[in-house]
């Protein structure tokens, strides 16, 4: 005899007006704080969803597992703003009062940031010290003031099989840690359209995590000053794992508060542990775009747009396709056995640039065997392509090349089809015009050449120049 177990699965619903003596099982019985739902026990497929517009200055952190096929969801209800947990909590501007030139107040919890409207204090305007916060102006008058007291206002806590989705975190900035999102010692876990602001180190870190996806991730508005840097988005697994696996789907950044600065990344890899890495169509407007770093992971990026900054790669066997670098920008490649293709460059260098060469993709000595290819570079420089040594033993075919000296091929493995001078007759969207030499000029092997181009579409038999076919 066949018998069926139906499990069924609870809605729990947490509002702002709601009252934590309720069940949660409706809006109109809804939970008031998260330290209910922290404290609450989940079964796999269960949902807690937080009341659009609501707002705590509470951590989430997930009290239980879900299982494969069905994870907890922690998500948002209603209409309006996406729930917001922050890592700050208010001050209250009467309660600050005069010390000597400066105001102080007391706050037991030790402060790592100060904000006014929620634009942070620069270093040195503020200090805190044995529960008392010291300010060099009087806030007494106007403004909204925070303090960030807590870090990681959404937290996977160590449980897997979370589904995180259409929240908010802001104000968890701390220079030692400050995450805004922390997916830490989890298997399986989702965070899909949520946002960051003012945090830390990190705005999105997954720490010693595996089988986890992020899609449709924003962040903006770094700490300034955080000492040793920040990145928007980590990847880190230690020695004590092996293989563990990241995906990044369109995810953006923006406002980076140290513009120039090396250690301001929109994203970084690094540690023993992991394993492929797959990011796909991530925008960053400012940020360092920073890869590869453990030779045991292998990073895979597809699409995308980098303005104002480098990608640079330090790992091998890395593949890059389709992603488009403009402005102050470059490639700057410190591993080997990588393939560039299909990638748009129209950068206009600054003071040599971010790498210091002027160049649109930089080898660097111990580069070695690797492949540029159907890639278009535009540049307002010396170099689209600079080896800094020889003995690279690298190929670069199929590509516009389009700068102020021709390429060095001196002793690359191949060098061929790379259209350096004449008009190439490119349209707006840097597509081969009718009439173009670019157009069916690549003849090589099918072996050698991307079965689409930068905008997807098929590559025909002999294919054109550069990283795109012509348009319709």
């Amino acid at each position: 005899m066949l018998v069926l177990l139906l499990v069924l699965c609870d809605t729990y619903h947490v509002a702002p007006g709601g009252n934590d003596a309720n069940d949660g099982r409706s809006p109109q019985a809804a939970w008031k704080t998260v330290a209910k739902v922290n404290a609450a026990a989940f079964q796999p497929g269960d949902q807690v969803l937080f009341a659009r517009g609501g707002e705590w200055r509470e951590s989430l952190k997930a009290s239980s597992g879900g299982a494969p096929g069905k994870p907890i969801l922690y998500a948002a209800y209603g209409t309006g703003a996406k729930p917001k947990f922050w890592g700050s909590r208010l001050l209250r501007n009467a309660d600050f009062k005069p010390a000597g030139a400066k105001f102080a107040l007391e706050v037991v919890d030790r402060v790592a940031a100060v904000l006014v409207d929620h634009e942070f204090l620069p270093p040195g305007a503020w200090s805190w010290e044995n529960g008392t916060l010291t300010v060099d102006r009087d806030p007494r008058a106007r403004g909204v003031w925070t303090a960030c007291v807590r870090v990681d206002p959404v937290h996977s806590n160590g449980k897997n099989h979370l589904v995180f989705r259409d929240l908010v975190a802001d104000e968890s900035a701390d220079a030692r840690d400050g995450y805004g999102f922390r997916v830490m010692g989890s298997d399986g876990v989702r965070l899909e359209s949520c946002e960051a602001y003012r945090a830390g180190r990190h705005h999105f870190g997954v720490i010693n995590s595996t089988n986890f996806t992020g899609e449709k991730l924003h962040c903006s508005l770094a700490m300034p000053a955080c000492p040793g840097g920040a990145t928007f988005y980590v990847s880190f697994s230690d020695a004590s794992r092996k293989g563990d696996t990241h995906r990044w789907i369109d995810c953006s950044a923006e406002r980076f508060e140290n513009p120039g600065q090396r250690n301001y990344q929109v994203f970084y890899d690094h540690g023993e542990g992991l394993g492929p890495i797959f990011i796909r169509n991530l925008v960053s407007k400012g940020g360092k775009f920073s890869v590869g770093s453990s030779a045991q992971a292998p990073v895979t990026v597809e699409g995308g747009l980098l303005e104002d900054n480098s990608l640079e790669i330090f790992g091998d066997h890395c593949r890059v396709s389709g992603l488009t670098i403009k402005g102050d920008g470059a490639v700057d490649q410190f591993g080997s056995d990588s393939l560039f293709e299909n990638m748009l460059l129209v950068l206009k260098p600054k003071n040599g640039g971010p790498t210091g060469y002027g160049a649109g993709f930089v080898f660097r000595e111990a580069a070695k065997r690797n492949t540029v290819r159907f890639c278009t570079v535009l540049l307002d420089g010396e170099h689209s392509v600079q080896f800094v040594a020889r003995g690279s033993q690298s190929k670069v075919y199929g590509n516009i090349l389009r700068s102020r000296k021709p390429l060095d091929a001196g002793d690359l493995a191949l060098a061929l089809h790379n259209f350096e001078t004449g008009d190439p007759l490119l349209g707006a969207d840097h597509a081969p015009m009718k009439g173009s030499p670019l157009i069916g000029a690549a003849k090589v092997d099918a072996s050698m050449r991307p079965e689409t181009d930068l905008a997807g579409k098929k590559r025909p038999a002999v294919p054109s120049i550069g990283a795109l076919e012509p348009g319709k």
